[in-house]
């Protein structure tokens, strides 16, 4: 049987073939040894320059050893409360490389030094920052900044997380100015999420808005995904549903269609089919009917289809005195083969105060759930007696 060189290998049939040839044949095996080792060399020079081009593509997406250390800060907020992609109280930063290229970063490091375990952000890696309210808050407003990734990234990196970090309603003095925003003027004039805003106009990362015309100041209704209970914000040019792991991040251009299904005298359900994901529809349960209005013309204002009645999303009607506790366990059984959003990362076990999630159970997801609200709670009460005291530690500003 014929052996070709090694290590490239040929199916028997193939080679039982070429055997027969050469028997027939003498010179045929040297000739084909030489064809089957020059496939073989330009197959693996191609690899190799592929591998090549992968690698200085994804060294171009973050600054180089060289470069971090000239980073110059436009922007820092000291001690923000990060949720995303870790829960833990960093610093923020917005700079410059020496190119002039704009990076984001949040680091353990109050100088602004690039920290190893959260390397900075393209900024051109995010298409916009929202600012959305914490709901139902009692005490000092709390803000979580949210940024959303999808911006220019190359398609041989991999994108990056949303980044997420909570600041309060109050004058940012635990702010770092590198005078370009700012020119001089006092920095405790602006509230924290005001400061922060005005950096990424100034880097022209977009800003999404919330959608006031349709929802008013409350443009965020209360909503679950499956068995999570979160919140679904309604912003011109996006809608989000976060807070818990994971976070999910939809742009209305994307938006194929929204639908209503499961009406009932109480709650509604709307369902959301992304152009870049067609064959999977995204639910969202037990909204208020409060809300069906608001929802409704949102939809009509994003021009998207309104696939309600739709042989395959027709709205189910439910009897108009069905008790609450039934249409909860109905949603409950319906959502259990849930997708999981692909922002919920396998390296979630390594977080910082998380805990991560078992599949083998409902009970294990709702306990999950419940130590992460316990997490929020807690963020918020550090939050309240910080802000209580009239000494706060790392009072000082940056730099």
């Amino acid at each position: 049987m014929y052996q070709p060189p090694r290590p490239f290998e040929l199916p028997s049939d193939l080679a039982a073939g070429i055997t027969s040839l050469y028997r027939e044949n003498s010179d045929a095996k040297v000739i084909i040894d030489s064809l089957v080792k020059l496939a073989y060399d330009s197959g693996k020079q191609q690899s190799e320059l592929t591998h090549k081009k992968a690698k200085v593509d994804v060294a171009a997406a973050a600054p180089s050893e060289s470069i971090v250390g000239k980073l110059k800060i436009f922007l820092g907020i000291n001690l923000v409360s990060v949720v995303l992609p870790i829960r833990k109280k960093l610093n923020f930063f917005i700079g410059a490389d020496p190119r002039g290229k704009t990076w984001l970063w949040i680091s353990s490091k109050e100088d602004g030094s690039v920290d190893d375990m959260y390397p900075a952000t393209d900024t051109a890696d995010f298409r916009c920052v929202a600012c959305l309210p914490v709901p139902d808050r009692s005490g000092t407003p709390l803000f979580n900044m949210v940024f959303v990734p999808g911006g220019a990234a190359q398609e041989v990196t991999t994108p990056p997380q949303p980044l997420v970090f909570s600041v309060p309603e109050e004058p940012a003095k635990n702010a770092y100015d590198g005078s370009l925003f700012l020119q001089g003027k006092d920095k405790t004039q602006f509230m924290y999420k005001d400061l922060i805003l005005l950096g990424c106009q100034g880097i022209s990362l977009p800003i999404s808005i919330p959608d006031t015309e349709i929802f008013g100041d409350k443009f965020h209704v209360l909503a679950h995904k499956g068995s999570r209970e979160g919140y679904l914000f309604f912003m011109q040019n996006e809608v989000i549903f976060g807070f818990k792991k994971p976070l999910l991040c939809m742009n209305t251009e994307d938006i194929e269609s929204i639908s209503f299904s499961t009406i009932t005298r109480l709650t509604f359900n709307i369902n959301v089919v992304l152009k870049s994901a067609p064959d999977e529809v995204t639910e969202f349960s037990l909204i208020d009917q409060s809300h069906y209005g608001e929802i409704a013309a949102f939809i009509e204002r994003i021009a998207v289809k309104n696939e309600s009645f739709d042989d395959k999303l027709k709205a189910k009607t439910f009897m108009k005195n069905q008790q609450p506790d039934n249409i909860l366990a109905v949603a409950q059984n319906e959502a259990e083969n849930e997708v999981p959003v692909a922002y919920d990362d396998e390296d979630e076990e390594d977080d910082e105060n998380y805990t991560g999630e078992s599949s083998e159970s409902e009970g294990d997801a709702d306990e999950s759930d419940e130590e992460e609200a316990e997490e929020m709670e807690e963020q918020e009460r550090e939050y309240d007696e910080e802000l209580g005291d009239d000494e706060v530690e790392h009072d000082e500003d940056l730099g």
